[in-house]
């Protein structure tokens, strides 16, 4: 339970953190109309990148039961605004590099490191990047 709790402390700190930093980064010599387009633009991708974080953690855990019971996966997922490709797409991308290990001095698991290293992966968002034509503005 007590890990359970760190890995989700770490988690939201982490999330927090690079929301801010996506939100600091945005460029405001647009337009007005612009800006709110891309700022939606930025939510849905960070949602995906989101999905992202969660399935690789549920690939790495599965059998931790706060992930089993917790629903943010499906959750970004339904309030996200692309199709099933998309998903399909980084379940495919998290299961390919999630499956690289880290080795760790001391013989310990370091799948929280290596799923943040995902999220942070360029390759990553060069691929949610690629679905921005695809996203349904009815969802």
């Amino acid at each position: 339970m007590k890990r359970s709790l760190r890995l989700l402390a770490t988690v939201f700190i982490y999330f927090i953190y690079s929301c801010n930093a996506v939100r600091n980064s945005n460029d405001h010599s647009n337009s007005k109309s612009t800006l709110l387009n891309d700022s939606s633009l930025i939510q849905e991708r960070l949602k995906l990148k989101k999905y992202a974080l969660c399935k690789c953690l549920i690939e790495k855990y599965p059998r931790d039961s706060f992930l089993l019971k917790d629903g943010s996966m499906p959750g970004y997922r339904e309030t996200g605004s692309y199709g099933n490709h998309a998903y399909e797409a980084i379940d495919s991308f998290i299961q390919k590099k999630s499956s690289v290990t880290y080795k760790s001095k001391y013989k310990r698991n370091l799948y929280l490191m290596r799923c943040l290293d995902i999220y942070e992966d360029p390759e990553l968002e060069l691929l949610i990047r690629s679905f921005d034509d695809e996203m349904s503005v009815e969802k």
